[in-house]
């Protein structure tokens, strides 16, 4: 019998919400000893399935790609408007965070390799990434960039090798990874509790200090206004760019995007984002039923726009030193955690909880950003379905038009 997934409610988390508030206002002992010990378990059960996530994430991913004759044409195509919007809307959460500064701490960019946090040059760059023993890499939080090289050389070894020995390990991967989803869901089931803890913590924090509720403030326009340009400027203008009617595609879409912000899932979105595109748009169904199933699975901008702010939030908040070599890594990072993220609900919170893992910084802020993570999540969500919808008309023209010009060359 197939289980559904638990997803805690708006009312319940909200409720959770205002009970942690009521208890941080309430200034009892035991009661702070009792969330911090709630949230000090739901912290270890984050860390404990960091590691696996990214790994299994990225290698059951590029594991599922049939073969490597698949990643050319259509597929190499999506893969490299995947890429390029995911970095683009990395740079630009970087950009709307230098200019709106939500944490007390600013960031400041520099140019020199000694301020470069952990990574002082290439060649130690290098040497950090790449193992000496495989087993290491998954001991500590801190290895999470050996682990992302691992999961990457790994699920590339996959693809090469014959069609059944894949097709084993490509099962074996996906179901490991299926396994860790459900322990999430696991976690989900307890989100109440974690949210009840966390927002008592923060409230008793808080008494007297404003600074950080404004920095929480600062920190959600910093992601909406980042989702804001990314799908209302930067998508139509490269819609443009390739002579595309960004509102009749809109339009077209919104259905499907307005089903995938209400499910937190670009993949319960296909069922109606493939109709949407062949009847409305007139897209071919071999474009349409390739690319959308692809892009739900690994074009995730709004994903990347949450965990990037996310990240430079901790690091900030934190006063973690960051060079301009450290967020070309994260950036980098973040595309391939925001690829490898599963296309359902929570699953950019906990790939980003599973970055920050290996920060070793405190992750109580975490805990206070979930009673609004739905809002991020629906909204991050919409996002994707519109840069799948955007993507998939993209290269549709671009199909076409190869095949026009064949035509009038053998005519």
């Amino acid at each position: 019998m197939n289980k559904k997934t638990f997803i805690p409610s708006n009312k319940l988390m909200l409720a959770a919400a205002l009970l942690g508030v009521a208890a941080g206002l309430a200034d009892i002992s035991y009661i702070f000893v009792l969330a911090s010990g709630i949230s000090n378990v739901f912290m270890n059960l984050l860390e404990l399935i960091s590691i696996p996530i990214i790994f299994l994430s990225i290698v059951s991913t590029i594991a599922s790609i049939e073969n490597i004759d698949e990643m050319k044409t259509l597929g190499r195509k999506v893969v490299l408007y995947t890429i390029a919007t995911t970095i683009i809307a990395c740079f630009i959460a970087i950009a709307v965070f230098a200019i709106i500064q939500p944490s007390s701490h600013n960031l400041n960019f520099s140019t020199d390799l000694n301020n470069a946090g952990n990574i002082s040059s290439c060649l130690s760059f290098l040497s950090q990434i790449i193992p000496s023993n495989m087993f290491q890499a998954f001991s500590s939080n801190s290895s999470v960039l050996s682990v992302v090289f691992i999961a990457l050389i790994l699920g590339l070894a996959i693809i090469t090798l014959p069609n059944k020995q894949q097709k084993s390990l490509s099962n074996l991967f996906s179901g490991l990874f299926a396994a860790i989803l459900q322990i999430t869901n696991f976690i989900i089931y307890i989100m109440p509790a974690g949210i009840w803890a966390f927002v008592t913590i923060f409230v008793k924090d808080l008494k007297g200090n404003t600074t950080t509720l404004r920095e929480l403030f600062l920190y959600t326009i910093c992601i909406f206004l980042t989702d804001l340009v990314l799908g209302g400027v930067i998508i139509p203008i490269l819609l443009k760019i390739k002579k595309l009617n960004p509102i009749k595609i809109f339009r077209a879409m919104l259905p499907a995007i307005s089903f995938g912000t209400i499910s937190r899932s670009t993949s319960s979105a296909l069922p109606i984002s493939i109709p949407c595109a062949e009847k409305k748009l007139g897209i071919s169904p071999k474009v349409s039923k390739f690319t959308l199933p692809i892009c739900a699975s690994i074009n995730m901008n709004g994903t990347a726009v949450f965990m990037i702010t996310t990240i430079l939030f901790m690091i900030t908040d934190n006063g973690l030193p960051i060079s301009i070599y450290d967020l070309a890594l994260w950036v980098v990072l973040v595309t391939l955690g925001a690829i490898g993220s599963a296309s359902v609900p929570m699953s950019g919170y906990f790939m980003t909880s599973a970055f920050i893992a290996s920060m070793n910084v405190p992750l109580h802020v975490l805990g206070v950003i979930l009673p609004i993570y739905s809002l991020l999540d629906m909204v991050a969500t919409g996002l994707n379905v519109w840069s799948d919808s955007a993507i998939t008309a993209i290269i549709d023209k671009e199909i076409k038009t190869k095949e026009s010009r064949k035509t009038k060359q053998t005519a």
